[in-house]
């Protein structure tokens, strides 16, 4: 089995490619490496990888990409954004985690290579298994030689004679320990020198040992054996032991696997070669013949095209095989061409695309070809490549385009995107148009206005999670192009009106039975038992419904505990003498972006009776309610097996910041003093996308809310006497329901 260890993301500014092109259809694409390192290696004495090695083999990770075996980037260490890569074949990456160094008992290596292409999608997800790369080397001393010695050890060296930091000594009676050796490939030798003391207490010592030809990836396990009738007493290189060798590679090596690549598609239109990475722009009323050839490392099992087009050129169905169906496509006019080995098929057009060039429009022809790599071996899979070509028919000036960034569509709003075609100059003004797919009312004319490359409309008053179509008008002339997009949607909290409460055990929990979203200060407080929940639910004051969250600040004998409650969970107490500290992992997966949160709040601001340094007795204790949007940059927070926003843990200090560097947007409110009156009063909090320059271009990853009767409780500093009550909390997506 092989686990997951982390996800390698790197951001790099290759020649041609910007990071804002990530999302759009011009020549660039986004990579995700996917790293796994092999954690089952049998022969192996190893265990887990934890956190702490996890993120030591992050920041050691160096990368390569070779794009035809040439270098065209390296770095070290690990962010969390895709690469941004010119679209193509014939990438490769070479991945080497962890220390390389000549030689350890604790730090390993390693290595992965993988082939790849560049698409024009979203995401290129490549995943890139390694393995490690290490020499290992057990000594085993014979359990005779304690009749023959009083002391001894073996010294392993890499490579020569010479040098501390390339050796390694393996005690006589000590702990058995596997060594990790970084051999060098020029002279992949390593020896190993005896010695010790006999048991009269005269030292002795041996010639080396020499190994050659050793191998990376396989573990060497050397037994020495006492030789009968051969002397010890100052021994000068005498042969008086003998040497057993166990050599086991840690995992099977099959060098054929590794030349397989996708198979691949080209094309051709007259004399130049299609780019897929890009429309084809054609005039209406042209005429084309383009010739696709399909070819694989092994032989192809099928090359299915797919198209609305089909039907009218006299096929049953909206997919063909070209392959399968040779003679159906040769009757209908095409050109097709297997070769003997089965790796390679041309289909050539010919002229049966010009009736769709005869009026305005987008064609869209998906092909996805597969091979048989899969009967090479057993467990193989067989490889596939899936491509969608555009035909982009228009005599018009301008075209839309797909949003080219995820972050220009909100739920309520968007921005429209046209360029230019290809050699043609607009002499009229540029406008929009757009709709609801549900509806099909189109709108009245919105004026574009042109930045960066692109005509731009933002738009508002949308629906969330609707999909829309929108075309682009020089005067009242309208482009055949039509594009869509569907806005965010308007996601909301679970559970946030508190009305569902796990009272199943001693610790309550704010969820549903079996429910993990919401969690507070109870699991810690509750060690002495159930009476000492400090997070509960009150029918006494409330919005609607029949509950709202109380949070109660208290002394538990003699902590002072906050009351509180937080999207996320509570991972551990932590004793330090007989005080408890909390360790909580804040914030759950979200992807969409609300402006606010509003809810409604009831507070009692108690005077201080546990004071400190970030609040001082006898003053009025303060109320906090704060909430984040997050992404994956910077470090990543991980415990468990499960990632957050942050790690809160009160005995190191380590508390959350709105300026940790995975922050898209924030927002808080502090209570100094008791609300009015005996009922709950409406709260509203924005989300400031405006306080990091790049706040509106970052599509969040996980949402995090804390909410505090007392400020300071990570201090536990507070009032025992403050209360807050919550209820019905509400993100909102839509300016027009708020009056700021």
């Amino acid at each position: 089995m092989k686990n997951i260890i982390f996800i390698l993301s790197c951001l790099i500014f290759f020649v041609g490619c910007k990071e804002d092109d990530r999302y759009s259809s011009g020549n660039c694409g986004l990579v995700r490496l996917n790293l796994a390192l092999d954690d089952e290696v049998t022969v192996a004495s190893r265990g887990n990888i934890g956190i702490d090695e996890s993120n030591a083999l992050k920041s050691n990770s160096k990368v390569r990409i070779y794009k035809n075996d040439k270098l065209v980037a390296k770095y070290k260490g690990i962010t969390d954004e895709g690469v941004v890569l010119p679209l193509g074949d014939g990438y490769s990456t070479l991945i080497i985690a962890g220390d390389s160094v000549p030689a350890s008992f604790d730090k390993r290596y390693f290595k992965g290579t993988q082939t790849f292409s560049v698409e024009r999608k979203d995401m290129n997800d490549v995943n890139v298994e390694c393995r490690m790369a290490n020499t290992l080397v057990d000594i085993v001393f014979d359990e005779s030689w304690s009749s023959y010695i009083s002391e001894g050890k073996v010294d392993v060296v890499v490579g020569g004679v010479s040098g501390e930091e390339g050796k390694l000594s393996y005690i006589f009676g000590g702990e058995l320990k596997t060594g990790y050796f970084s051999v060098m490939k020029e002279k992949p030798v390593l020896h190993f020198l005896f010695s010790g003391k006999s048991l009269s207490g005269k030292p002795f010592s041996n010639k080396e040992y020499v190994l050659s030809d050793v191998k990376e990836s396989t573990k060497y396990t050397l037994t020495y054996v006492p030789k009968e009738g051969e002397p010890i007493e100052g021994n000068e290189g005498g042969a008086f032991f003998e040497i057993q060798i166990n050599e086991n590679p840690l995992y099977e090596v099959n060098d054929e696997v590794a030349v397989y690549q996708r198979p691949i598609i080209k094309a051709v239109n007259g004399n130049e070669e299609i780019d897929f990475s890009k429309d084809l722009f054609v005039e209406t009323g042209s005429t084309i013949s383009p010739i696709f050839t399909f070819s694989g490392s092994t032989a192809l099992s099928s090359v299915v095209i797919e198209s609305e087009i089909l039907p009218d050129l006299g096929f049953e169905k909206t997919s063909v095989d070209v392959i399968s169906e040779r003679q159906s496509l040769v009757d209908k006019g095409f050109g097709v061409e297997l070769s003997a080995d089965g790796k390679r098929v041309v289909l050539a057009w010919n002229n049966r695309l010009d009736d769709f060039l005869k009026q305005d429009g987008i064609i869209n022809i998906k092909y996805l070809v597969t091979d048989t790599y899969d009967s090479i071996a057993e467990g193989n899979v067989a490889k596939s490549r899936e491509l969608t070509w555009r035909i982009n028919v228009s005599n018009s000036n301008v075209t839309a385009v797909e949003v080219p960034y995820r972050y220009d569509i909100w739920s309520y709003k968007a921005t429209l995107y046209g360029t230019n075609l290809e050699g043609k100059t607009p002499t009229g003004k540029i406008y929009f148009k757009y709709c609801s797919k549900e509806n099909g009312q189109w709108s009245e004319l919105v004026e574009a206005t042109f930045e960066e490359g692109y005509y731009k409309s933002e738009i508002t008053g949308l629906k969330p999670g609707t999909t829309y179509q929108y075309q682009i008008f020089e005067d009242d002339k309208p482009s055949g192009v039509i594009c869509e997009f569907t806005t965010e949607a308007p996601v909301q909290l679970p559970n946030a009106g508190f009305e569902k409460w796990d009272e199943t055990g001693k610790v309550i929990y704010p969820n549903e039975i079996g429910a993990s979203y919401w969690d507070s200060g109870n699991t810690g407080a509750t060690t002495l038992g159930k009476d000492y929940n400090i997070t509960t639910k009150d029918a006494s004051v409330k919005h609607s419904g029949e509950y709202s969250a109380n949070l109660a600040s208290r002394k538990i004998i003699t902590q002072f505990a906050a009351g509180n409650i937080f999207i996320g969970k509570y991972l551990e107490t932590v004793m330090e003498g007989f005080t408890g500290h909390g360790v909580l992992g804040i914030g759950r997966p979200f992807t969409s972006r609300p402006i606010a949160l509003r809810g409604y709040v009831k507070y009692i601001s108690g005077n201080v009776d546990e004071g400190g340094d970030k609040i001082s007795d006898d003053t009025p204790d303060q109320g906090i309610i704060y909430m984040a949007l997050t992404d994956d940059r910077g470090p990543a927070y991980e415990y468990g097996g499960e990632k957050w926003s942050f790690i809160i843990r009160t005995k190191d200090k380590q508390f959350f910041s709105k300026d940790n560097e995975n922050v898209i947007a924030y927002g808080e409110n502090v209570w100094t003093e008791s609300t009015v009156g005996e009922g709950m009063h409406e709260f509203v909090i924005y989300f400031d996308y405006d306080e990091k320059t790049d706040g509106k271009t970052r599509i969040p990853t996980r949402l995090l809310l804390v909410a505090a009767a007392s400020r300071y409780g990570d201090y536990f500093q507070g009032s025992t006497r403050s209360m807050m009550w919550l209820d019905d909390l509400e993100l909102i997506y839509d300016e027009s329901e708020l009056t700021r």
